[in-house]
């Protein structure tokens, strides 16, 4: 009886005096594995090696797919799904452009962090240069370099190429797009010693539409059309350039009412000054020689509102460009059609064609066709080719590159993954450059990596964990008060105590 007595006055003062306490006990260590997902390491052909490891590992696959890669937010959120682990095992190509900086975030879970460099894949196909934005009806280009065997092509899952490479070899490959959307294009060797795939992605576009509106008949109706139409052009009742051929004063409406919601005009006629709704007031005709052979009729502006900007076609005042809403360029030169026949039996040349792509340009009609490499080295001027019509802004990341004809040259740029940008007029298509350096281990940031490992007091793996990682340790806080089993002591005693009584009585 007394022993039940001193046990039940113990419970009751640990209730009272000491409800709370803290147990700090040695656990086995584990550690999480990171593994980069993103697509630097998938365009790098990079994947973690397998590891010999005296440990537990949790695998965590962060920014899987993603352009961007955030090992700093990745280190966080490890530490947030097992707060337990006592280190952190890192594969990644150190290429870190987003979230929390990594020294930061390992400063703040205070774990060791192990860094092993990603094994590159034994390659037998790389992708040189690619087309990766182009419209529907149109031919895509691969540029890639093969190692001997034979060489498939499927888009999405028809096979469109086949070739047997003798040796290894770049090669073109054209691929003709038919259907618009995003298309996956693979390709696949199949060697002696070596077998390959590799896939990339081209988005096509919806091939871009007119719109010829004339009231009679007239001779440039024929000529714009058939150029247009070789340029890949369709024509459609909801257009994307609408073209106006010697307009009435009673369509004047209408080209207001397109010019609000934004469509793109083109207007061309030796009577237009009497519609309001042009930036030109006045003008004079007049008989020139154009390039010193071709006679033309041309329109010189009198009055041009501020809004207003002259277009320039080999030095003479060619077209008015007028953004309002929309975009309307008119001609001042209202006979192409004598420009055509004039500058191709006098000077073997198709004048209209080029003044045609000047105009689209200046319209912003989208007919994209963008050839970019696949890999940048570090710090190299790479071209990026537009064949369609060319962006009138170039955005890498933030800072804008000037554009200059059908060809742009990269800005040197340091290793990582970039987003750019190519800015038409209302319409911007995004993609990702992806700068690798070829001296540091082949696109990987060594150096980033080994910044991490000694910050961490952790260090760079090969295949095999050290044995010596600090043991792990379980904090357990035991709240006595809010523990239903100490009552339940308690009671039990009590009875105990009570029946042991009552015998005795």
């Amino acid at each position: 009886m007394k022993i039940l007595r001193i046990l039940i006055i113990v419970l009751v003062l640990i209730l009272i005096f000491a409800p709370e306490f803290t147990l700090n006990l040695r656990v086995k260590t584990y550690g999480v594995f990171l593994i980069d997902g993103s697509r630097s390491m998938e365009r790098n052909r990079l994947s973690p090696p397998d590891i010999k490891s005296p440990y537990p590992l949790k695998k965590f696959v962060f920014d899987y797919k993603r352009e961007r890669t955030g090992i700093g937010d990745a280190i966080l959120k490890a530490k947030e799904r097992y707060p337990d682990a006592g280190f952190i095992l890192l594969s990644s190509d150190g290429m870190n452009n987003t979230g929390e900086d990594p020294i930061l975030a390992i400063e703040k879970t205070g774990l060791p962090v192990f860094v092993i460099i990603p094994e590159q894949k034994e390659t037998g196909i790389s992708i040189i240069k690619s087309t990766h934005f182009i419209t529907e009806g149109d031919t895509a280009l691969y540029y890639i370099k093969a190692n001997k065997g034979k060489l498939l092509v499927f888009v999405e899952k028809k096979k469109i190429y086949e070739k047997q490479v003798k040796d290894a070899e770049e090669i073109s490959i054209p691929v003709f797009m038919r259907k618009r959307g995003k298309r996956k294009i693979l390709f696949i060797l199949k060697g002696e010693s070596l077998s390959d795939t590799l896939e990339t992605y081209t988005s096509v576009l919806p091939r871009p539409s007119f719109k010829i509106i004339s009231e009679r008949p007239d001779w440039n109706m024929g000529f714009i059309r058939r150029e247009l139409m070789e340029k890949g052009y369709v024509e459609s009742e909801k257009p994307d350039l609408y073209i106006f051929i010697n307009p009435l004063k009673e369509q004047e409406d209408k080209i207001k009412s397109l010019l609000q919601k934004k469509k793109r005009i083109f207007m061309l006629g030796e009577n237009i000054t009497n519609l309001s709704v042009l930036p030109l007031r006045g003008y004079s005709r007049k008989e020139i020689t154009f390039l010193e052979r071709i006679p033309m009729t041309v329109l010189s502006p009198k009055v041009v509102l501020p809004e207003a900007t002259i277009f320039y076609f080999y030095n003479l005042e060619a077209g008015v460009v007028y953004r309002h809403g929309g975009v309307l360029f008119q001609s001042l030169m209202p006979q192409l059609w004598k420009l055509h026949l004039s500058s191709q039996g006098l000077l073997n040349k198709n004048l209209l064609s080029a003044y045609m792509d000047s105009v689209l340009v200046y319209l912003g009609v989208l007919n994209p066709h963008i050839e970019l490499p696949v890999k940048v080295p570090e710090f190299s001027t790479q071209p990026i080719i537009f064949k369609g019509t060319p962006p009138e802004m170039v955005f890498i990341d933030t800072s804008q590159i000037p554009v200059q004809g059908d060809t742009l040259y990269l800005p040197p740029l340091p290793p990582g993954t970039y987003k750019i940008s190519f800015v038409f007029q209302g319409d911007t298509l995004n993609d990702s450059l992806d700068v690798f350096s070829p001296v540091e281990g082949r696109g990987i940031n060594i150096e980033e990596l080994e910044v991490m490992a000694r910050a961490s007091k952790g260090g760079i793996v090969r295949n095999t964990l050290p044995s010596d990682i600090v043991p792990g340790r379980k904090t357990i806080k035991i709240n006595l008060r809010h523990n239903p089993l100490i009552y339940l002591l308690i009671i039990l005693f009590l009875i105990a105590e009570w029946v042991i009584w009552m015998r005795r009585v």
